[in-house]
């Protein structure tokens, strides 16, 4: 299985993949879950599928794949010709078969794959 991650800009007409985009609403809160664990009430989601549509129909959202598993993603938001800001980076600790893990190959330092994008 290869492990090659390609990083690339979802296109605004990917915000009508109604599977894409509760794919990725779901890693965000899944991993906000874990890294913001006790700092807001259980449950709390960080996104939800509408935001992650419009952010992407904005084109804000830059994913990571490996094959066609979506296993990352991050908001890349432009303020004007020069600056953007960059939030909700996330990466999924499983490889698409579930049971490799890969989260550190992916998490670490892979997430300079992102940095042509912000």
């Amino acid at each position: 299985m290869s492990t090659d991650i390609e990083v690339e800009l979802l296109p605004p007409e990917a915000s009508a993949d109604e599977r894409t985009m509760a794919h990725i609403a779901a890693l965000v809160n899944q991993v906000y879950a874990a890294a913001e664990d006790g700092l807001w009430v259980p449950g709390t989601p960080r996104t939800n599928v509408e935001e992650i549509r419009e952010f992407t129909k904005a084109g804000q959202i830059v994913v990571a794949r490996i094959g066609t598993q979506i296993v990352g993603s991050i908001r890349v938001q432009d303020l004007d010709e020069s600056a953007a800001e960059s939030g909700m980076l996330v990466a999924d600790r499983l490889s698409a078969i579930g049971s490799m893990a890969i989260g550190d190959q992916v998490m670490g330092g892979r997430g300079r794959d992102f940095c042509p994008f912000a």
